[in-house]
């Protein structure tokens, strides 16, 4: 049975709401939920970190260099068949709220034990904007 597109997209974008709501909650560990047991994340200067275990401490590492909020912006969801493509823009925060980092996301997302999860996880780091 065919999914309608809107109802994946809906899917995918609560999932996402849900993972910064982990991040902001200080739930960091909790993220590792969002993915796939053999999910892949392939990240700017550190490599390939592989497997719920690897993304969860991944996810620690984060909250001890001053993470303390994400939020997504989505471009694009496309799906194909039993798996899904998104495209969006990030944002890291420190406790004060400052933009610590941002970039470009692009994630492959597949069922898993009834949710869309994270299968492959792949982003680029761009610079902060300049202030005018």
């Amino acid at each position: 049975m065919d999914i309608p597109t809107t109802d994946i997209q809906g899917a995918i974008r609560r999932e996402l709401d849900a993972l910064q709501n982990t991040f902001t909650g200080g739930n960091y560990a909790d993220s590792a939920n969002f993915y796939t047991e053999d999910a892949m994340m392939l990240s700017p200067n550190r490599g390939v970190i592989q497997g719920n275990a690897a993304i969860r401490e991944f996810a620690q590492q984060l909250k001890d260099v001053g993470i303390h909020g994400l939020r997504t912006d989505t471009i694009t969801i496309e799906s194909y068949g039993d798996v899904a493509l998104y495209i969006g823009q990030y944002q890291y925060f420190d406790i004060d709220g400052k933009v610590i980092s941002q970039g470009i996301d692009m994630t492959i997302w597949r069922q898993e034990e009834g949710r869309w999860k994270i299968f492959r996880d792949i982003w680029n780091v761009s610079a902060p904007a300049q202030e005018v």
